[in-house]
């Protein structure tokens, strides 16, 4: 049986450790699947045969009995701003063109040692600055739902790579917005992970902590899967068999950072269908302040509890399968 581009990691992981598929065909599949459909500007390199080499050391530890790691076999490109050894590393930059890194980052070592499929680098702008992927040295990533609209960024390939069902899940990383923003764009799960929780030591220095490395899925099991191998021990996959506890969410569509800009109703509409499935689940939802002093807080009733917003739920659309 053939490798389903549609497959989760967590699915595509099951079925390669049964046996029923083996990761040489799932990077082969994975890679063909790249290929076709370069013109996302998905990836600055494919890296095919460091892919068939990780896979057939898997395929052969799996025919062996020896233990496998929890992303056995499952393709999981590295967004080309963290280095991986004898692979090429140009951080989307004319400047390092032609650059191999010497040294694999902590974080990438992870990824592999979980048993996941290098099949390449993802395309990332100039030094993961901007929100977008556009570089001097590569097409735009752009979102498989619309090749005429970016990708967003800075893991706008991973972001692409990811919708398009090239892989199910991908390295990414987030400093303001580059994880969420590509989610929202093409359309997956996008997670940034809390200060400190993904340690990039021995081979990065975290810094002021504001960027957070992480993956991009389709799934929030998928999402989870990955975190529990960048941040051993935290338990997040087993954590969603227990039913969530009742929360306050703040909703708004209001821009915190202008006071002229212009939010499209698309993305208005968005917003509130997913207050509303959020309001079915339970939760308690209200209207949360733009900008406020440290102090202020949302529209509170006479018992000092914050006031349930009105809900104003929309349809949710459906929507064709990208390619």
């Amino acid at each position: 049986m053939h490798w389903d581009p549609a497959a989760g990691a967590a699915e595509t992981a099951n079925r390669v450790r049964s046996g029923e598929w083996t990761a040489l065909g799932v990077a082969e599949a994975s890679l063909a699947r790249a290929q076709e459909l370069a013109d996302l500007g998905a990836f600055a390199h494919l890296t095919g045969d460091r892919a068939r080499e990780q896979a057939e050391g898997l395929d052969a530890a799996i025919a062996a009995g020896r233990p496998v790691g929890p992303l056995v076999g499952v393709p999981v490109p590295i967004k080309d701003l963290v280095e991986v050894a004898g692979l090429p590393f140009e951080a989307g930059s004319a400047v390092l063109r032609g650059n191999v890194s010497q040294v694999t980052d902590a974080v990438a070592q992870r990824l592999i040692d979980a048993g996941g499929l290098t099949i390449g680098k993802t395309a990332a702008p100039e030094f993961g600055f901007p929100a977008y992927t556009e570089t001097l040295i590569g097409p735009p990533a752009v979102t498989p739902w619309d090749r005429s609209r970016g990708a967003g960024g800075s893991s706008g390939g991973a972001a692409a790579a990811v919708a398009a069902g090239i892989t199910p899940i991908a390295h990414a990383s987030d400093g303001g917005g580059s994880i969420r923003i590509p989610a929202a764009g093409c359309g997956i799960v996008g997670h940034k992970p809390s200060r400190g929780l993904v340690s990039t030591l021995p081979t990065r220095v975290p810094g002021p902590g504001l960027v957070s490395d992480g993956v991009l899925s389709r799934s929030v099991a998928d999402t989870a899967l990955g975190l529990d191998v960048l941040a051993p021990g935290n338990g997040f996959l087993s954590g969603l068999a227990h039913a969530p506890k009742r929360l306050r969410i703040g909703v708004t569509t209001t821009p915190v950072i202008s006071d002229t800009a212009t939010v499209h109703p698309g993305v208005v509409a968005a917003v509130e269908a997913v207050a509303c499935w959020l309001d079915a689940l339970g939760h308690d939802l209200v209207d949360a302040p733009a900008r406020s002093p440290p102090s202020a807080g949302p529209p509170s009733t006479p018992s000092g509890r914050p006031a349930r917003r009105p809900s104003r739920c929309r349809p949710r659309p459906n929507r064709p399968s990208p390619r």
